[in-house]
């Protein structure tokens, strides 16, 4: 008896104090990330920065924003749990994530139903495929890190003999049959193709293959350790041979393996620290200042982004119960510069990166940079 007449009491209380009045006026976005692993965190820590210096200009409508932090742990049905919790019980209307392609596609019937636009950042080309009007994605998709190696290596230096080691996992093998298409385009194909286990120490075999085909040079699709380990050899076994990698390959995990034999190869990435950019060193030093670390990864970067294009996506409209207005002015953002040193530009399928920087490694003062070369599109 005492809880029947409690509950109404505290409800009350709250209502006439003011205490859920806070929380009636806060735009509340939801966030899902494998939060113990690093691409979580590194999601929870650009999103959050952005948060905040939104929230210290004035908020978004003039209404503070926050964001409500799941762990998927990168499971297809925790993820739906999540994204059910996340809608019913915390009434979100934006979701940022999940950096796990299986997690954005196990949930993305439930986007469509209860009208949450998902700002996903999985990779996988399906993602966007199903074309599911309530997803947009605001990282590059396995499709274009092939355009834009096969655009740079053929149209920028004029290669036309390109070999590909890529590793026995759905990473590898997608992105040696995408590299493969995007070579086709321009009327050529890889002259060479090997593939490695994940863990193999002894790259011989591959390499030995690379040089006997004549290659100029050799995209390798891997991924940490053994793309390190792999160029380390390669430099000895076809020192001539130039290197291109997928953005693995712009990692400090492969910078810490490959050392000084990462020299001289390339490799494609949404974001680096070395990038001279006004905009990527500011965003750099807000970093810096707010978690007293460097930004994680990219994720940081793009999660960061993702933020602000919402909220230019809300203005836009200025009323948050037009969802199919905000969602396709999402989609309409143009020429957006971005922290990470990318501008976003919004297609109708919602994809929003169409471009990638392509960096060269070298040493200064004993250190390896990035340096930025290019940024390439995957037209």
């Amino acid at each position: 008896m005492k809880r029947g007449i409690l509950l109404p009491l505290v409800l009350c209380t709250g209502l006439f104090s003011g205490v859920y009045a806070p929380a009636a006026e806060e735009i509340v976005i939801g966030g899902m990330a494998a939060l113990q692993q690093g691409f979580g965190q590194s999601m929870q820590a650009g999103s959050q920065l952005a948060v905040e210096e939104i929230n210290a200009a004035g908020g978004i409508l003039g209404r503070p924003i926050r964001i409500v932090w799941t762990d998927t742990e990168l499971s297809p049905s925790t993820g739906r749990t999540l994204a059910q919790r996340l809608i019913f019980n915390d009434r979100v209307q934006f979701i940022l994530g999940c950096h796990s392609s299986t997690v954005v596609l196990a949930t993305a019937p439930m986007m469509s139903q209860n009208r949450i636009l998902n700002i996903a950042m999985g990779s996988a080309q399906t993602v966007t495929e199903q074309n599911n009007p309530w997803i947009v994605r605001v990282r590059e998709n396995d499709l274009l890190m092939a355009d834009v190696l096969a655009n740079y290596m053929v149209d920028e230096l004029g290669l036309t003999k390109i070999a590909c080691i890529s590793m026995s996992e759905q990473y590898g093998i997608g992105g040696k049959d995408n590299l493969n298409a995007a070579l086709k385009k321009k009327n050529l194909e890889l002259i060479a193709v090997e593939a490695h286990n994940i863990g193999d120490k002894d790259f011989t075999s591959q390499l030995l293959s690379v040089r006997r085909s004549g290659a100029e040079a050799v995209a390798i699709v891997s991924g940490v350790p053994d793309l390190g380990i792999m160029v380390k050899q390669a430099r000895q076994l076809i020192p001539n041979v130039q290197i291109f990698m997928s953005s693995v390959g712009a990692t400090k995990a492969f910078m810490d393996v490959a050392e000084e034999a990462a020299v001289g190869s390339y490799a494609v990435c949404t974001y680096t620290a070395d990038n001279p950019d006004q905009k990527v060193q500011n965003f750099i030093a807000a970093f810096q200042k707010k978690h007293h670390s460097p930004p994680f990864d990219f994720f940081s970067g793009l999660s960061y982004d993702a933020i602000y294009m919402l909220k230019q996506a809300i203005d836009k409209i200025g009323d948050l119960s037009q969802r199919e207005k905000i969602r396709d002015a999402f989609k309409e953002i143009s020429d957006f510069k971005g922290a990470t040193g990318l501008t976003y530009n919004g297609k109708p399928n919602g994809e929003m990166v169409n471009e990638l920087l392509f960096i060269q490694y070298s040493m200064e003062a004993g250190n390896l940079k990035h340096n930025v070369i290019a940024t390439v599109t995957g037209d």
